[in-house]
């Protein structure tokens, strides 16, 4: 369930911004490899009255300084940590299907990043799950990136968000793919009475930071629905989650309070995820973790 704002412009919140960072010289020797992290931040501080006057959300902007000048160097790099896991086969392979054309935003916008989309849909190219469960799908966007591969892989994805809304937007999306359930619910709820197994699991749910349960708040939800959702892991599975950042090179002081929020609401989250799937966080915009269920007897 990613956080969602409604902005004059739908979709991923990073299409508000792009077309002013491309009107930059800066943009384009950032993308060459040409300026350093600081560089960049100073020339994202200078650029934020137009990025905002084109209706990017103003607490947003520090994460801008977090795009990566080479997006798709990054999958790579990942990739290829990933295959030194053993997780995946090599850093090479290629999604046998793109990107969903025409996808319906519904009003709403996204904070799933491009190269966070394409990572998703290289892992999946790679990994070519049978049976894949979306927690917190939101509308579905980030997942969008993955079904294509997960159909042409002969597999099934079930997408599970307890907001109406959205799950009518995704249903709408995906209706011509019988391969794809839209169940809204929540997760704790759906998994209890779910008999299925799964070989790949995505997170990326968030409650109110004034939630009455403590343990709950933003991100801590996570936890719990790792939880829930272990038992219906194989051994091998692969977990993904979005918003795991507990590392920045970008100087600004915005990720000092990140990372201090993350590390009360994501603790428990984190030592699970370590234990059962040793989880690495990896350097996208917002921050994808990616880990692999060793054993259910490692994992209790």
């Amino acid at each position: 369930m990613t956080d969602g704002l409604l902005t004059p412009i739908e979709g991923p919140v990073f299409d508000i911004a792009r077309p002013v960072l491309e009107r930059l010289p800066a943009y384009a020797r950032r993308n060459a490899g040409a300026l350093s992290n600081s560089q960049w931040a100073r020339v994202v501080d200078q650029a934020r009255p137009a990025i905002v006057r084109a209706g990017f959300p103003p607490h947003e902007i520090p994460f801008l300084k977090r795009i990566p000048a080479n997006p798709e160097r990054l999958i790579t790099n990942i990739l290829a940590d990933l295959a030194r896991q053993g997780l995946v086969a090599g850093p090479d392979a290629a999604p046998t299907s793109g990107h969903m054309p025409g996808f319906n935003h519904g009003g709403r916008t996204t904070f799933i990043y491009p190269e966070e989309g394409a990572l998703l849909e290289r892992l999946v190219a790679s990994l070519g799950p049978r049976r894949t469960i979306f927690l917190g799908s939101y509308y579905g966007y980030w997942a969008s990136f993955a079904v294509p591969n997960i159909v042409a892989g002969v597999g099934r994805a079930i997408l599970v968000d307890p907001d109406p809304a959205v799950a009518r937007i995704a249903q709408a999306n995906f209706s011509a793919q019988p391969e794809v359930e839209v169940v809204c619910d929540t997760a704790e709820r759906y998994l209890s009475q779910c008999a299925d197994t799964f070989d790949l699991v995505v997170l990326d749910a968030e409650l109110p930071r004034d939630h009455p349960d403590p343990a709950l708040r933003g991100k801590g939800l996570y936890c719990r629905l790792l939880q829930a959702v272990l038992p219906h892991l194989r051994t091998g599975a692969v977990l993904v989650a979005h918003n795991i950042l507990f590392n920045d090179q970008t100087g600004d002081p915005f990720f000092d309070e990140v990372i201090a929020r993350n590390r009360t609401e994501l603790s428990a989250f984190m030592e699970l995820a370590k234990n059962a799937f040793g989880f690495v966080e990896y350097q996208t915009t917002e921050g994808v973790g990616i880990g692999q269920l060793r054993s259910k007897a490692s994992s209790a």
